[in-house]
């Protein structure tokens, strides 16, 4: 299985044979050369069969086909609380660690007691223009 992680670290030039003609930028793999210059022609092969939304990137739209299915793959190993994509279970899973203490009840997954409130929703918008009510 190969890695998806990024190399870290200085690479060999030389290794990256695929260039793109319009910034210049280098590839090692052909396929990732071609997935780029869909940024520079704005090329959208992939069709939602449900709605018509268009995407570059095949992932892209496997994951957008979740929002129909509802689907959630992504599970809380603390709570009820599933997600559809793994940056949203990364960042639910930040919520344990700063309440480390509370529990998130079983009937409201993935919430933690007040984050459904008005209060919560306002300064995780804009945390810096929150007024505090006393």
């Amino acid at each position: 299985m190969a890695s998806r992680h990024r190399r870290q670290g200085p690479q060999d030039a030389s290794a990256k044979a695929y260039l793109c003609d319009v910034c210049k930028r280098s590839f090692a793999r052909s396929d990732m050369l071609t997935r780029h210059m869909r940024l520079h022609t704005g090329v959208k092969p992939y069709t939602c069969k449900v709605c018509g939304q268009v995407f570059s990137r095949s992932d892209h739209l496997s994951t957008h086909q979740r929002t129909h299915t509802g689907e959630k793959p992504y599970k809380c190993p603390q709570c009820a609380y599933a997600a559809c994509r793994r940056d949203m279970i990364t960042r639910h899973l930040r919520t344990h660690a700063r309440f480390p203490d509370v529990q998130t009840p079983k009937s409201e997954p993935g919430l933690l007691p007040g984050e459904d409130s008005p209060t919560f929703a306002r300064e995780m918008a804009s945390p810096s223009a929150t007024i505090k009510a006393e």
